[in-house]
């Protein structure tokens, strides 16, 4: 494999993520509460209250993530940075989610239904990803800034999961 050009497409949109991950440091330094919530990721304790709540009004429960991301969809326009770091937690955040509700399901469910939570769950997840995917691929194709371009994937890579996750949950309910 031929070592890339430095003026390659590839390298430029290298050097605006370091050139982006630098400037979030460096908003980082003059603004350390916003690197706490970047760190942390969107609070999603209120996930089963608003999923509940939504169910009950015959409300659509993906409309929770809204209010559940607003936190990291608060950062103004020139902290891109923190803003992606705050996705790229929260998605790290609803994987845990995930996981922690299928290992509770095998614990107390039937094996066959453990195992039905956990292909249909993966397989939410991964077609929620695709469309991530479809995304970036079109905003490449339209020639969108690295940095706008990276805080998008990584948003809509935080919604999959969370849909992925109030999908589980749903179902899950019914097991009770």
């Amino acid at each position: 494999m031929a070592a890339a050009s430095l003026s390659s497409p590839r390298a430029y949109r290298i050097a605006a993520c370091v050139i982006c991950w630098a400037f979030g440091f460096a908003l980082v330094a003059a603004n350390p509460g916003a690197a706490s919530d970047a760190n942390a990721g969107a609070d999603l304790s209120g996930t089963e209250s608003c999923v509940s709540t939504a169910v009950e009004a015959q409300r659509p429960p993906g409309d929770c993530l809204m209010e559940l991301h607003a936190p990291c969809m608060a950062f103004p326009p020139n902290s891109k940075a923190l803003a992606t770091l705050c996705f790229v937690n929260t998605r790290k955040n609803w994987d845990a989610r995930i996981k922690e509700r299928l290992s509770t399901i095998a614990k107390t469910a039937a094996p066959r239904i453990a195992s039905i939570a956990n292909i249909e769950s993966r397989y939410d997840l991964l077609s929620n990803l695709l469309q991530c995917d479809r995304l970036d691929e079109l905003s490449a194709l339209y020639q969108t800034a690295d940095e706008d371009r990276l805080l998008q994937k990584k948003r809509c890579e935080a919604a999959a999961a969370g849909l992925a996750y109030i999908r589980l949950l749903v179902r899950s309910e019914t097991l009770k």
